[in-house]
């Protein structure tokens, strides 16, 4: 019984490692970060879909955050983010509206062809 099991085990995982293999891996990389130090928040979203709301303690210059960006080819994904330098876990402003914390909104058009999506902070 052993013995037929085994063929059958095999495939298995051969086919779990080719689906796993075929399925490409992405990721948005902030580098340059201003600051070594807070918490990075990230959120990505195609029009009112979340596709990414995470919090990421910020330890070096960059960051690099996983997602799986296969159902959103061809289409402007909106990316905003910022570090929270103060952990009140907000964005901060000065009195004339400006922020005070590095932060970021951008977009992104997910292609097959790219896996690394670099993006910087910006500071006022």
């Amino acid at each position: 019984m052993k013995k037929s099991l085994f063929p059958i085990l095999f495939s298995a995982m051969a086919i779990a490692a080719t689906a796993e293999s075929s399925t490409p891996a992405f990721s948005i990389v902030f580098e340059q970060l201003p600051y070594a130090e807070g918490t990075l928040y990230v959120s990505v979203s195609d029009a009112d879909e979340a596709i990414l709301l995470d919090a990421v303690e910020v330890q070096s210059d960059s960051v690099a955050i996983p997602i799986c960006l296969c159902n959103y080819f061809g289409k402007q994904l909106s990316v905003q983010a910022f570090q929270d330098l103060n952990d009140n876990s907000q964005l901060d402003f000065d009195n004339y509206g400006r922020p005070t914390e590095p932060c970021l909104q951008t977009t992104i058009p997910p292609s097959p062809d790219v896996n690394v999506y670099p993006l910087n902070l910006v500071e006022y």
